[in-house]
């Protein structure tokens, strides 16, 4: 099953639970349109507050992993929340500091148990070898950005930011 068709159908399973079965309603000849602009409200509602506790949790395990990407030698510019479906949260790293290979692997031994720190602290370092491999013109290496998500996806900026 694919991402997309998990997420459809927990969705169409939210829906369900707050509406009732979708098909027989919409066949229903008795729903009214207040009872759908009601049940629409309640959905948004529902669909809100599920992306602000995705968004807090996204910002609790992240503050957790901060200061150990702020010793791998990454130092946090900015942070955008973006709220939505799939709600994100994209940090804004620049790189300060170059740990070598063995540095680099004390540390993944030390976070081996902390799942969200270990995928931020491995994206960061593959994110930032790519980066430095990668020349465009003059412009400098910039920030890295990563959109926190299910899947998360990286951004590589070059140039002033």
């Amino acid at each position: 099953m694919s991402a997309n068709t998990t997420w459809f159908t927990k969705l169409k399973r939210k829906i369900d639970q707050l509406t009732g079965s979708a098909s027989e309603k919409i066949s229903n000849s008795d729903l009214i349109p207040q009872e759908m602009v009601y049940d629409s409200k309640q959905l948004l509602a529902s669909l809100k507050t599920s992306s602000a506790d995705k968004i807090k949790g996204f910002v609790e395990e992240f503050n957790k992993a901060l200061p150990v990407a702020e010793e791998a030698g990454y130092k946090l510019r900015t942070v955008e929340i973006r709220i939505g479906i799939p709600p994100k949260l994209v940090p804004h790293f620049d790189q300060v500091k170059h740990l070598s290979l063995d540095e680099r692997d004390e540390l993944m031994e030390r976070i081996k148990d902390k799942r969200y720190t270990k995928m931020l602290l491995s994206t960061l370092f593959k994110s930032s070898d790519m980066q430095q491999s990668i020349q465009i013109g003059d412009l400098p290496a910039g920030v890295i950005q990563i959109e926190l998500t299910a899947v998360p996806n990286i951004i590589l900026v070059y140039g002033e930011y």
